[in-house]
């Protein structure tokens, strides 16, 4: 039981190092004149990807996971700033960094609202947008904004009214969503022609919602 205390220990220097001499390369790299940092192929040339198992950091920082994920996030912090956003290539490690970050600290909220709208709003990476996002919602259910950005996905970019109609009316349920979403589910269920999903939504709505503006704003909308 004595070793294991400096077997952490070793290990955790050596994870240091490693990291240092990574660092050193990527840095006399990144000052060279032969640098240039927005282009895809120079991107794989200095920038190293972090261990791919979470347990190397459960085991490295037993007591803090979150203390891990926050390396993580200066690394990714590190990669977005360097690669060309107008290139969607360009984002490909950039899942394995997140759900990287996530796994270690699932109730983090920030990497779900940077990764959600980078995945899918910049990015284009519908399905590991999607994906993440769903992640998201399981690990923090209330988390009403996943839920404006998957809906508004579907909104916008899908133009599936139906099922952006259904995900705006759940998130108009989580306790801190504004209710203005219940209002904006009903219209997106009319604009898809399904009068039948808007009333059931309305219905519910009249009968949940206490904001008598909202309530009222819902019940115009059948005029």
């Amino acid at each position: 039981m004595k070793r294991l205390p400096i077997i952490s220990l070793i290990t955790l220097g050596f994870t240091w190092y490693c990291q240092f001499v990574s660092t050193q390369a990527e840095m006399k790299y990144f000052l060279s004149e032969d640098c240039t940092v927005c282009k895809q192929e120079t991107v794989d040339e200095f920038f190293s990807l972090p261990p791919k198992e979470t347990r190397f950091y459960r085991f490295a920082f037993p007591a803090d996971p979150d203390f891990a994920a926050d390396l993580v996030w200066m690394k990714t912090a590190y990669y977005y700033g360097i690669i060309d956003i107008s290139n969607p290539e360009d984002f490909f490690y950039l899942p394995f960094l997140l759900n990287t970050m996530t796994d270690l600290a699932p109730k983090w909220e920030f990497p779900y609202f940077f990764g959600s709208y980078t995945l899918l709003f910049e990015a284009g990476m519908e399905k590991q947008g999607l994906s993440f996002v769903e992640n998201g919602m399981a690990a923090v259910p209330e988390l009403w904004e996943l839920w404006l950005m998957k809906g508004y996905y579907f909104m916008k970019y899908k133009k599936d009214y139906k099922q952006a109609a259904l995900i705006f009316a759940e998130a108009s349920s989580k306790q801190k969503a504004p209710k203005f979403l219940a209002a904006l589910s009903v219209s997106l269920a009319l604009k898809g022609n399904d009068r039948s999903l808007a009333e059931q939504l309305a219905k519910i709505f009249q009968a949940t919602i206490k904001d008598k503006n909202i309530t009222r704003r819902i019940a115009e909308k059948f005029k």
